[in-house]
């Protein structure tokens, strides 16, 4: 693992520059999974301070849950992520993300 993993971070600097991380997110998700798409939105809360979610959407990811926090875990490694951070993500195929794509408000695509 990463040392950046292993390091205690400020998780409100981290949510002040989300897009950025997000970015680093997408770029890592891009490697691990072909045909990947990557979008950001606010928790329900809508708050400043609250977590972001990040949808992951390819038709390459797992059905198994255990195989997809395997991958969720090896896209958080990739993106050098510590352990403390404020993104939530979800992993997901093309057919499970539609209700999100349509539904959520505020959903940004990022890659």
């Amino acid at each position: 693992m990463t040392s950046t993993r292993n390091e205690s971070v400020d998780r409100a600097k981290m949510l002040q520059e989300w897009r950025a991380w997000v970015e680093r997110i997408a770029r890592a998700a891009a490697r691990i999974l072909p045909d990947v798409e990557v979008y950001a939105f606010r928790g329900k809360a809508g708050r400043e301070t609250s977590a972001i979610n990040v949808l992951i959407v390819s038709n390459n990811v797992p059905g198994c849950f255990l195989e997809r926090a395997s991958l969720k875990a090896r896209i958080e490694e990739a993106a050098g992520l510590p352990y403390n951070h404020p993104f939530r993500i979800h992993l997901m195929g093309r057919r499970e993300a539609e209700f999100y794509k349509h539904n959520i408000q505020g959903i940004d695509k990022i890659l």
